[in-house]
């Protein structure tokens, strides 16, 4: 391992990977403030984009690889799960159920809802996780981005399902987001890499390092650690 870092360590070029935008705020930053300190004659390039982007941008090798919760079902990919993700009610800390420690959906049914756009990956897993239930919520707004949905929740037009990466404490000062049970809705994050696809030294480097680092991190709130 050793000799791969070193001769990253002295090569210019650019490691490009891509990931859903949840996981730059909550995994990226001091990684790669530590890879840049360590390597910094490799350029970073990182692509936030749709969970369908990011699977796409590997596959066709303009990736090196990914952080992404879909590609486990896809032959061409390799899936190593980090994470299994809750979803979770985001709301202005104000709001008169902000205070609750979980909340079914069926007591959400009468909040106005803000949502992604049906071709978003986010709301294919709600979608699919609530077609059974009887009463489910209304969505009175949509938007394309979950950045866009949690502006509007802050702004006091409604609730929003969100992935629990989403609202850490921290992250939204006045939102809070509170699991959503019955049913629960999970995702599982992982790293992505193309089947049968070599890594280029400085690119091998930081996906090493990226997973150790998360196998080392401490689950957050919403999100529990995957079982082996």
């Amino acid at each position: 391992m050793h000799g791969v870092a070193d001769l990253a360590a002295h090569r210019t070029g650019t490691v490009t990977f891509a990931c859903v935008p949840s996981a730059v705020w909550h995994f990226l930053p001091e990684l790669l403030k530590r890879f840049s300190e360590r390597y910094p004659r490799i350029r970073v390039r990182v692509h936030d984009e749709s969970a369908q982007d990011v699977l796409n941008l590997v596959l066709a090798g303009e990736a090196d690889f990914g952080i992404n919760f879909t590609g486990a079902e896809n032959p061409e990919i390799e899936f190593e799960p980090i994470y299994v993700e809750s979803y979770v009610l985001a709301m202005r800390r104000d709001h008169p159920l902000a205070r609750r420690k979980k909340l079914s959906w069926k007591e959400t049914v009468d909040e106005r809802y803000i949502s992604v756009a049906r071709s978003s990956g986010n709301r294919s897993v709600i979608d699919a996780a609530l077609a059974g239930v009887e009463k489910h919520p209304v969505i009175f707004c949509e938007v394309n981005h979950v950045s866009g949905v949690l502006a509007l929740v802050e702004a006091g037009m409604g609730v929003a399902a969100v992935p629990g990466l989403s609202v850490l404490p921290g992250r939204q000062g006045t939102i809070v987001g509170i699991p959503l049970v019955d049913p629960e809705i999970q995702r599982t994050l992982g790293l992505i890499s193309k089947r049968n696809h070599s890594m280029a030294p400085a690119a091998r480097t930081l996906f090493e390092m990226l997973k150790e680092d998360l196998v080392r991190r401490p689950p957050a709130a919403g999100v529990s650690r995957r079982p082996e």
